[in-house]
């Protein structure tokens, strides 16, 4: 834990991204809204994420609060860092998907998030690790991993989260399905699937729905995989993508909630998390309990 003897409530450390698809124009925005809610802030936004790193474990880092302006991928990149260093996290979300803020019930307006953290109530939530590497929202194997780093960042900006479903079609044609094993210690599934997600929070992708009800604090790993044995029956999955919702009433779809899961495919697949190549199978999946501190209305 830092040292915040001489920190009041009210100072806080702030990283903007500004690559995030609306960091840019909002960097000053956001400053101008904490000047005025009263909130001292100091700016560590020039930094890079692995400077920013260094700074927060220094000794001599007095801030016990960070406020974050970005998308989910860089509340992942810093997870690590923040739980090590028992820091509170404010977000401002500026990104495509910002499915981690609507997890939490944030606002997806820049000044109303900012007023939640001036208002200062807190809660301190799960997140999600695989193979020992945390993510914060969601993880992916088969075809979100290539659109996830295939997608043009231009596609992401001027469609926002329509693109990732465009694009997930499009590289359906290319993909071929593949077989997994889930085992969650009380049974064991093996399908053929084109995707398997796993959340630990109720949302992912396009704002679509995994699971009703989930939250970042009820200890549990959410699930889907649909059975597809040929790349074609994928396009069922469209309209419902489309709508925020899992293709149930076309595909057969695998579901499975618990603490704990285990991946394993015939050969070695890439799988990403929150849009970064983190790890391969055979993979372990664990929720750790009530390790991050966030701002919250």
């Amino acid at each position: 834990m830092k040292d915040s003897a001489v920190q009041s409530q009210k100072q806080y450390a702030l990283y903007i991204n500004r690559f995030a698809r609306n960091g840019a124009q909002a960097s000053e925005q956001v400053l101008t809204n904490l000047q005025a809610l009263g909130m001292e802030t100091e700016d560590f936004s020039h930094l890079s994420l692995e400077q920013l790193k260094e700074r927060i474990y220094d000794k001599h880092f007095a801030y016990s609060n960070i406020i974050i302006g970005s998308g989910d991928g860089t509340l992942n990149a810093l997870l690590d860092t923040l739980i090590d260093n028992q820091i509170t996290l404010g977000i401002i979300p500026l990104g495509t998907s910002n499915n981690f803020a609507r997890n939490l019930e944030l606002p997806l307006d820049m000044n109303e998030a900012c007023l939640v953290i001036a208002k200062g109530r807190t809660q301190t939530i799960d997140v999600a690790s695989v193979n020992d590497v945390k993510f914060a929202n969601v993880l992916g194997m088969g075809l979100s991993v290539k659109v996830n780093h295939e997608l043009p960042k231009d596609a992401k900006k001027f469609f926002g989260r329509l693109a990732y479903v465009v694009y997930a079609m499009k590289f359906a044609r290319q993909a071929n399905p593949f077989h997994v094993t889930i085992s969650d210690g009380q049974s064991v599934t093996q399908l053929k699937t084109l995707q398997v997600t796993v959340c630990h929070g109720r949302y992912y992708g396009p704002g679509i729905t995994i699971a009703e009800g989930a939250t970042l604090d009820d200890g549990l790993l959410n699930l889907v995989a649909p059975r597809i044995d040929a790349w074609w029956k994928g396009l069922r999955l469209l309209p419902a993508l489309l709508a925020g919702r899992i293709a149930e009433k076309k595909l057969e779809v695998v579901k499975v909630s618990a603490p704990c899961i285990q991946l394993e495919t015939r050969r070695p697949r890439t799988i990403d998390a929150d849009g970064e190549i983190v790890a391969k199978t055979p993979a372990t999946l664990k929720i750790h309990r009530h390790c991050l501190k966030v701002f919250v209305p």
